[in-house]
């Protein structure tokens, strides 16, 4: 609490509310006013977002690999790092076969018209981007252990990432 008398956690919620607030009503008015505001406002939040995704890649990894050195060492008692491994790996499963089956109802739910799927096509700069063959079988699998963990997390793949500190963890 602070001298407000509301937690800090709220004053941020409330801040992130009004400022979406605040940019949607300013967006909608067109106001020729707010090229200035976007110049100086836009690297700013990309600085913030930059600094968000920096810190997201090390969190996962001491997150996984602390939690996995602390079940190997405890799993002399019971197998809890295998079940753990095992909780991990349904809840990675299941998670994915839930937004597979989600996914279709929500898009249908929520259909979009062929003016706003163009306006959305003539809004990217770079135009409408091919989207690639899915790799063979074995590929994809071969994807998941990094050959350079540096790499992966340097681009950001998280899922092989994840194997990555997984291993190093149990060994």
């Amino acid at each position: 609490m602070n001298s407000t008398g509301f937690s800090r956690t709220l004053l941020v919620l409330l801040a992130l509310v009004a400022g979406l607030g605040l940019g949607a009503w300013l967006s909608a008015t067109g106001s020729p006013a707010l090229g200035p505001i976007e110049a100086v406002a836009s690297p700013i939040g990309t600085l913030w977002l930059n600094a968000l995704r920096m810190t997201v890649i090390p969190l996962v990894f001491a997150m996984l690999f602390t939690g996995v050195v602390t079940a190997a060492e405890t799993a002399a008692t019971g197998g809890l790092a295998a079940r753990s491994l095992a909780w991990f790996a349904g809840l990675l499963v299941a998670s994915g076969l839930f937004s597979v089956l989600l996914s279709p109802l929500l898009l249908n739910s929520w259909p979009v018209s062929t003016q706003e799927a163009a306006a959305l096509v003539a809004s990217n700069d770079a135009g409408p981007v091919a989207i690639p063959a899915a790799p063979p079988f074995g590929e994809w699998l071969l994807s998941f252990v990094p050959v350079n963990p540096i790499g992966a997390a340097a681009e950001g793949a998280m899922v092989p990432l994840v194997v990555f500190a997984l291993i190093f963890g149990l060994s």
